[in-house]
């Protein structure tokens, strides 16, 4: 079963460039216009958790789906500590070295579309990570 990917996204790049939008598009993510509209109890990727995401997270994402907040980098301490209280499990991506040509080469700053990618990965959906 390939699990339901829900997008928060936040104004602040390139529309053209932005994944989030690309994954939208293309039927693989669903952007939502608000926090309150991703589902309560999913898996949410936050680069400020202290705890890693695992295989385990499997059936959670499975039940309730995957949960990111697509924005700036430079906001994204602060935007998370604002949103993500206690709707959410919150789960970080492990090491992980970016290949998108904004950032490439710099360890943890992945696009939408690289964790989203990743984090299906580690869950075990192979298959459905490839198709990012």
């Amino acid at each position: 079963m390939v699990p339901r990917i829900f997008i928060y996204r936040l104004p602040q790049d390139d529309p053209r460039k932005n994944t989030a939008i690309k994954l939208a598009r293309f039927g693989l993510a669903q952007l939502v216009d608000s926090i309150r509209a991703l589902p309560s109890g999913s898996i949410m990727l936050d680069p400020t958790a202290k705890t890693p995401l695992t295989p385990s997270d499997r059936d959670v994402v499975v039940s309730r789906g995957l949960s990111l907040i697509d924005c700036s980098w430079k906001r994204a301490t602060d935007i998370h500590a604002k949103f993500v209280k206690g709707r959410f499990i919150r789960r970080r991506l492990p090491l992980l070295i970016a290949a998108n040509p904004t950032h490439y080469g710099k360890p943890y700053i992945l696009s939408t579309i690289e964790a989203v990618a990743a984090a299906l990965y580690i869950m075990g959906f192979m298959n459905d990570a490839w198709r990012f």
